[in-house]
């Protein structure tokens, strides 16, 4: 590790703080390092032994610091568990990290079946990972790694992996601090090496590397139906609809129900043949629009499931009081958000598959629109989602007179329904309204879906008790792991069954020279799933089928993973970007904010959206305005005035600024703002008010915030924000 020494502040009253972002300094310990009682490195003078590895503590000083040879650092760090309380004792320089920005990475969505993006693996070295990602031949070199693993044999140079099976960081907070980032230009696309030094609170390890043989065959498991049956046996699917009920749609709640009357009959014959509930369960959300437009409609969106029910007790509902608005909402967009925001915030099974079937025939109001009741868009919702492992399917109703709002609502309903994967596709699908009978099919094979997947875990729970299998294959119990159950094949590789079998404590050394291999196919650029295109069926109904069933596997892919443990107390380098589609992202950059952090940036953000409206109606200077709007608050107003840009004037922190991530709010200056079309404005506006209503919605998600210290008290807290959702 190349370790430089950062311009920081240690006055010795209280914690060391970065000059540039007046952030508390931290470190990481290094795994097996020592507190000492003072700065002598002896063992009578060891306070603990084996301090818990890349766990993150605050420097209250550096005394002696030497970094002329960076990769061994000479001096002391004085460091605490808390920054509002007392250091405790001495490390010694060359045992700890200094850890800047409070980044992390955690792992994407890795996708499912011959989609898949492959995992990443962690380096001893950069300059060994650079070699293999910038030679000549990096797809061919990279798929005998893969190749070599899924053998139990270690390649040279290769520490550790990401598991086969997702490691979601919503279920499980992990660590992935970036202590140290090369960029390289790749294809005419940024990427990045990162020095991660991975870690999971409350948890050690010394073994989570590939030379363990026990963690190498944990983590290259993949997931498959016999293997992973006593986690999937008692698995729950809840199926929620959200649909427009203004006066248009009572034939579609009517086709609705006459669906679902059908998956009542199937999912009665299926409980009674297994003896007990079948764990599906349904639930109804309905939206309309704004009262203070239309007092007459009701509601604006409306629970009538607070307690998910079987299809029996759905089928009743929607008969007596599932009924669309007998009052014309007026304009032709509906509150579509608000119905999402209701819809996401269902009491949601813990042990069952999320699924939210989106339907209506409107685009929603955007954010600053009068009738917009949630400050929210579609891409706030849809990270809301994301969160919540909810998986969306739309169905857009498309109606001859409302043309003009067909493009908006497809892009609203198609962000809002994006799939989790490398792919980048759209759960979407297009209906005529006039096709009524479409609609019910659709409907109904979506549920159809779910249904089969309990059958087939129904199928496979009996074979199991029958005749248990002898290996974890699902191809020797005969029963196919997909559809349904995600694969564990390596991209570019045929999905074939191999017995892992543990090797020797120390494994061998393979070589990363390539063998004769021929090149896979180039992997398919991601087609909006709105746009119909050559090769896909024009039927909604084989559509809504072929979509429900890729949310099937995705949800899986994350319930599969939840007993997953990622690596831990291990330092590497590792690659953001699938060595063999360098276009696909394989790490998220996250920043830990704390509570006070958060809140902070809404009060300033709430500045500038003041200073936009402000600078909109009376044509003042954005930067005239934003100083008057600020000015009680902030202590130099003047600088704010005589800014060039949003960045360096003084109003947002410095730790946002410093953050390596892309910001149109950042770089805003007079000249842009004057340039800009009233339009681009307004979207301007728009963002920064959905963004500061994601953040209101992150701040009451008490399971969201974490500690990482045990010394830490609330106040400490922080939530693992995506970078993306910075302004």
């Amino acid at each position: 590790m190349a370790q430089s020494a950062l311009e920081v502040n240690c006055s010795g009253k209280g914690v060391c703080r970065e000059a540039q972002t007046g952030m508390p300094l931290k470190v990481l310990p290094r795994p097996f390092s020592n507190l000492y009682k003072s700065k002598e490195d002896s063992e009578g003078n060891i306070l603990k032994a084996n301090v818990r590895a890349f766990y993150p503590l605050y420097a209250f000083a550096r005394d002696d610091l030497d970094v002329t040879v960076p990769n061994e650092p000479k001096g002391w760090y004085q460091v605490g568990e808390s920054a509002q309380g007392q250091p405790t004792g001495w490390m010694r320089a060359k045992d700890v990290l200094e850890w800047k920005q409070a980044l992390i990475v955690s792992y994407t969505h890795p996708g499912e079946g011959d989609e898949a993006r492959s995992r990443v693996l962690m380096f001893q070295d950069r300059d060994r990972l650079k070699s293999l990602i910038e030679g000549p031949n990096r797809a061919e070199t990279f798929k005998s790694l893969y190749a070599a693993l899924k053998q139990q044999q270690v390649p040279d140079g290769v520490v550790s992996k990401e598991p086969e099976r997702f490691v979601d960081i919503t279920e499980k907070f992990y660590m992935l601090p970036i202590v140290d980032f090369e960029m390289v230009n790749l294809q005419g696309d940024e990427a990045r090496y990162l020095q991660l030094a991975a870690a999971v609170p409350g948890q050690r390890s010394d073994t989570d590397t590939l030379a363990n043989p026990e963690f190498r065959t944990q983590s290259t498991q993949g997931s498959d139906l016999l293997v992973d049956l006593p986690a999937v046996k008692n698995l729950g699917v809840d199926l929620v609809f959200v649909m427009d009920m203004t006066a248009s749609m009572q034939p579609y709640l009517d086709r609705t129900k006459e669906a679902i009357k059908a998956i009542a009959t199937e999912t009665t014959t299926l409980a009674e043949a297994k003896g007990h509930d079948t764990k599906i369960h349904f639930g109804l959300v309905g939206y309309r629009d704004d009262l203070k437009a239309v007092p007459d409609l009701g509601f604006v969106s409306k629970d009538f499931t607070p307690t998910l029910v079987n299809a029996d007790e759905f089928g009743k509902l929607l008969d007596t009081e599932a009924k669309a608005a007998t009052t014309s909402a007026g304009d032709y967009p509906e509150e579509v958000f608000a119905g999402m925001k209701t819809g996401l915030a269902t009491h949601w099974d813990d042990n069952a598959l999320k699924f939210l079937i989106l339907v209506g025939d409107a685009s929603s109001h955007p954010v600053g629109h009068p009738q917009n009741t949630t400050g929210l868009d579609e891409k706030t919702l849809h990270i809301m989602a994301d969160d919540a492992q909810v998986h969306v399917l739309a169905l857009h109703l498309n109606e001859a007179r409302a043309e003009s709002d067909h493009a908006t609502a497809s892009e609203q309903f198609g962000a809002l329904a994006k799939e989790r994967g490398p792919e980048n596709s759209s759960a979407l699908v297009e209906i005529d309204v006039e096709d009524k009978a479409s609609f019910k099919s659709a409907v109904k094979v979506a549920a159809d879906q779910v249904v089969a997947l309990i059958e087939r875990i129904d199928q496979a729970t009996k074979m199991v008790e029958s005749a248990p299998p002898t290996t974890g294959s699902g191809e020797a119990g005969g029963i196919a792991t997909n559809p349904g159950i995600p694969s564990a094949a390596t991209p570019g590789e045929p999905e074939t069954a191999m017995p892992l079998q543990d090797k020797p404590p120390s494994p061998p050394v393979v070589s990363t020279v390539p063998p004769a291999v021929t090149d896979a196919p180039a992997p398919s650029a991601p087609v909006p799933a709105a746009t119909p295109t050559e090769g896909v069926n024009p039927d909604p109904v084989v559509q809504t089928k072929a979509a429900m069933q890729r949310l099937i596997d995705s949800a899986l892919v994350e319930y599969l993973g939840k007993n997953q443990t990622p690596p831990r107390d291990v330092i590497a380098w590792a690659f953001d970007r699938d060595p063999l589609n360098p276009a696909t992202t394989a790490l998220d950059v996250r920043v830990l904010l704390t509570k006070q952090q958060l809140s902070d940036l809404v009060t300033k953000l709430e500045f500038v959206t003041q200073a936009l409206k402000m600078a909109e109606l009376t044509q003042m200077a954005f930067f005239d305005a934003l100083s008057s709007v600020a000015a009680g608050t902030v202590k130099n107003p003047d600088q704010i005035k005589n800014a060039d840009k949003l960045k360096g004037a003084g109003l947002l922190d410095a730790f946002i600024e410093s953050l390596p991530y892309k910001s149109d709010i950042l770089s805003l200056s007079n000249e842009m703002y004057a340039a800009m079309t009233p339009t681009e404005r307004a979207e301007l506006e728009r963002g920064l008010e959905a963004k500061l209503a994601l953040y209101r919605i992150v701040n009451e998600d008490v399971d969201g915030w974490v500690k990482l210290n045990e010394g830490d008290d609330d106040a400490q807290k922080v939530y693992p924000l995506q970078l993306g959702a910075l302004p």
